[in-house]
């Protein structure tokens, strides 16, 4: 990565957008980032890493806080980077999270942090995590390994240089991130650890499966009771009992399948024996039952010639049934004309009452009937008619009464209104001549009445009405001459009314025929009860005429059906004894005694043909026992079912010892399968156990470590080797081949293997380095610097390092030492690659022509190039 130009506005100590092109002000390759302390040279370096990756390195403050204090409230804070990585350029611009005023309004909010990248052929990036990816995969380096590499801070490795071996390695753990290796050692003890309880765990559960194991041979019992068990013993002696249980298994099932045949021979030998005996017991009872069913062969026969004597009484039954029908429609026929004749004399009795209240109703005759019912719907509607007008007469009179009294009472106030305005105007009109009496002047005329003498002038009252109070009273004095003219004008609206409503009533009252003093809702109700009266009896004598014309229909009727009844019996009793007697009958009783209705005699038939089914069934089945039990003879069933019983008992106590069997050998095969999967997980787990053993010792510098020398001490100690090689080649060309870095060997000496020695070669002596001056000292710290990014290069397969950063430490340098730091410095630049120096040393502003300086004012830094 090298970069091509830095955008930082409103960021750390700069107030402003401040730009830095790279391509101007490192044309060399080496430029100076010079200022005063504090002023933001490292910002720089901090605003690279921060467009990156989104952090810095806590030379500022947390990215929470990277908004500068200076900056004005609408300037924007933000990071951009122009880059180059292996010829294509890139451009990425950050924002941190920072406080911001609104956009709108006032008062402030939280400004989301945000990335934008955009690549080569354009495309863009805007999520954070997708950014932090995708530029860690470009570079090959995350924000730690970044850092580690491209500043080299001059301070962290002089501390390296002169400080104690144990404060040594603690610096190497921290540039190489070490702490990797002693977690290894954490990790292989804590693997040791859980290994060794697996094993113990394993052996429980083997015990476990052991126990399981049911037998009682001696040599198992010994090998299990043992207290240095011997499992692939006890595993051989449990093959050997799960092959014996099965041999045993087999003989079982041989001696199985031998009683199951004999079972079943005798369960054959026993059916037989009893089916025959069974066929004999059919043949008794069939015996029995033939017997039976010939002793009831007379009662068969009687009841076959009752039903023959029952199938020529039906021939009969239909003309007894006509016979029957015609007496039935005769008895009818004399009943219907005796109910017609009482009928007949109820109706005309209902009728001669009818007439009695006709004639007290209808004196003049049934003829008026509908013109006096009409006269009377007549009067009664006059009648409601006047009722109505009556009332609203009445509401009428009300109004006008309280009308009248409103009158008075507004008259009455009128006459108080009136007499106080025209009191108040005269008082006016007198104060009004008093005034003007008072301007008059002996010897001219009066405007009044002429005179010139004026020897008794008008006076002016002391309470005198102003021209408002006059003009209100008046208006009041109006508006109840006004109230009093509508109500008197409402009272003769009513007044009319109500002598309309009289002569309405007086015409209604000739119409109904009532008198003046009569009592209306009496004579109303008098006259519905009389058209009720009319209403019924028209309706009544309406009922009573089609009554009498339909009863006298009926008896006309009724008397005519009765004769041809009469003759119709006499013709089916004819031909009902004619039949009888051409059937056999003598009498009527015998063919009622002969005669079975359809559902007994089809319970006769059904009884005589099952008997005669019975009968041949019972025949038959007793030939054929015959011939199934000829040459038979009946078997004694106890003695067979106690050999089958006795036969079946053996067999059952097989069974409870193959149940046995089986279940010790499946218990016993389980286990089996357990130990054999334990005892082989438990082969594996000791191997491992044994590497990671050996493994977690030589961490812990114990057991086949012979130096005795921790892990991470020896993983350092092989980095400071590689580092020290390469800063030697470093060392020896800035100090024209006089120093050399070297470590003490711990074998040899009995020294900390980091202990640090510099070899002289003008006394061709090892010295310790704290004997080095401020300049040397500074030398071999920036040697250790190269060498240290040389190493990490190395270790991160290769990646090329474009850019670097030198932080301070130059101050300590005299002037040919200084002139040896720069050389050294620019053999870095060959090959484009870009190297920036942070110091504060005016000396080097001298030697190097690209700058950037950072100048410090009180309201906040700006970069000058």
């Amino acid at each position: 990565m090298k970069p091509v130009n830095l955008t930082i506005s409103a960021w750390g100590p700069y107030k402003d957008r401040e730009v830095i092109e790279f391509d101007n002000v490192a044309r060399k390759g080496l430029f100076l980032i010079s200022g005063p302390t504090g002023a933001g040279k490292t910002t720089i370096f901090d605003a690279i890493t921060f467009a990156l990756y989104g952090n810095v390195s806590g030379s500022i403050r947390e990215t929470r806080q990277l908004r500068s204090d200076f900056a004005q409230p609408e300037t924007d804070t933000y990071v951009e980077l122009t880059f180059l990585h292996k010829g294509e350029k890139y451009r990425i611009r950050r924002t941190p999270e920072y406080e911001r005023p609104k956009r709108k309004g006032s008062g402030m909010l939280l400004a989301k942090p945000t990335v934008l990248l955009t690549m080569p052929d354009g495309k863009e990036y805007d999520r954070l995590l997708d950014v932090k990816a995708k530029v860690e995969e470009l570079l090959g380096l995350d924000y730690g390994q970044f850092k580690q590499i491209s500043m080299l801070a001059q301070g962290e490795y002089t501390q390296l240089l002169v400080a104690e071996p144990k404060e040594r390695r603690k610096i190497l753990s921290k540039i190489f991130d070490l702490n990797i290796y002693q977690q290894l050692k954490f990790s292989l003890r804590d693997r040791e650890r859980r290994l060794k309880e697996q094993m113990t765990e394993l052996i429980n559960k083997i015990d476990e499966a052991l126990s399981a194991v049911v037998t009682d041979r001696e040599d198992w019992l010994t090998a299990y009771r043992s207290e240095n068990r011997n499992y692939q013993e006890l595993s051989r002696i449990l093959q050997e009992l799960i092959r014996d249980d099965r041999e045993f298994r087999r003989v079982q099932k041989e001696r199985w399948e031998r009683l199951e045949k004999e079972e079943n021979a005798m369960v054959a030998e026993y059916t037989r024996a009893r089916q025959t005996n069974q066929l004999f017991a059919q043949l008794s009872q069939v015996k029995e039952e033939l017997s039976c069913l010939q002793s009831r062969q007379e009662e068969t026969e009687q009841k076959k010639e009752r039903l023959s004597s029952a199938g020529r009484a039906r021939l009969v039954r239909p003309y007894e049934v006509a016979y029957e029908k015609a007496e039935q429609q005769q008895k009818e026929a004399e009943e219907k004309l005796g109910k017609a004749r009482e009928s007949w004399a109820r109706i005309s009795q209902e009728a001669q009452a009818l007439e009695l209240e006709k004639q007290k109703l209808l004196p003049e005759g049934e003829e008026h009937l509908a013109s006096y019912l009409t006269e009377c719907q007549e009067r009664l509607t006059h009648i409601s008619l006047l009722e109505e007008q009556q009332k609203q007469l009445r509401q009428t009179e009300q109004k006008l009464s309280q009308k009248q009294k409103e009158y008075l009472r507004l008259e009455a106030q009128e006459e108080r209104k009136r007499k106080r305005y025209e009191e108040k105007d005269r008082a006016y009109r007198r104060a009004a001549i008093g005034l003007a009496a008072q301007e008059l002047k002996d010897g001219e005329p009066c405007p009044l009445c002429g005179s010139t003498e004026h020897p008794k002038k008008a006076r002016v009252t002391k309470e005198v009405p102003d021209e408002e109070t006059l003009k209100r009273l008046k208006q009041e004095h109006q508006d109840i001459k006004d109230q009093l003219a509508a109500v008197q004008q409402d009272a003769a609206g009513l007044k009319g009314e109500r002598d309309r409503t009289k002569l309405t009533v007086e015409q209604h009252l000739i119409l109904a025929k009532v008198a003046a003093d009569q009592d209306v809702p009496a004579l109303r109700k008098d006259i519905s009860h009389q058209i009720r009266d009319l209403e019924k009896l028209q309706k009544a004598l309406r009922a009573s005429q089609l009554k009498t014309e339909g009863q006298r229909t009926i008896l006309e009727h009724m008397e005519e059906e009765l004769p041809e009844a009469m003759k119709n019996l006499e013709q089916a009793r004819k031909e009902f004894l004619k039949i009888l007697s051409r059937q056999g009958y003598e009498n009527p009783d015998s063919y009622r005694f002969s005669f079975l209705d359809e559902k007994t005699a089809g319970a006769l038939d059904r009884e005589i043909r099952s008997y005669e089914q019975q009968l041949h069934l019972a025949q038959e089945n007793q030939k054929r026992l015959e011939r199934e039990t000829k040459g038979k003879e009946i078997k004694d069933l106890t003695e067979l079912s106690k050999a089958l019983e006795e036969k079946r008992r053996e067999k059952q106590k097989l069974s409870k010892e193959k149940e046995t069997l089986a279940a010790r050998l499946e218990g016993n095969r389980r286990a089996s399968l357990s130990l054999g999967e334990k005892l082989g997980e438990w082969d594996q787990k000791n191997d491992l156990f044994g590497k990671v053993s050996d493994l977690a010792q030589v961490t812990r510098g114990d057991g086949k470590n012979h130096l005795k020398l921790l892990f991470e001490d020896y993983v350092s100690g092989s980095y400071f080797d590689q580092v020290l090689y390469a800063a030697n080649f470093r060392l020896r060309d800035m100090t024209t081949g006089r120093y050399e870095l070297s470590r003490i060997d711990r074998a040899a000496h009995g020294h900390d293997s980091l202990e640090l020695m510099v070899f002289d070669a003008h006394t061709g002596k090892y010295r310790p380095v704290r004997t080095l001056s401020g300049g040397e000292a500074f030398q071999a710290a920036l040697s250790l610097a190269l060498g240290t990014t040389d190493v990490i290069q190395n270790h991160m397969g290769g990646i090329e390092i474009e850019t670097l950063f030198v932080d301070e430490g130059f101050g300590s340098l005299d002037s040919e030492a200084l002139d040896q730091a720069v050389r050294t410095l620019m053999s870095l630049v060959e090959g484009d690659r870009l190297i920036g120096i942070i110091s504060h040393v005016g000396e080097l502003k001298e030697r190097l022509d690209n700058q950037i300086e950072v100048v410090r004012t009180p309201a906040g830094s700006h970069i000058r190039t």
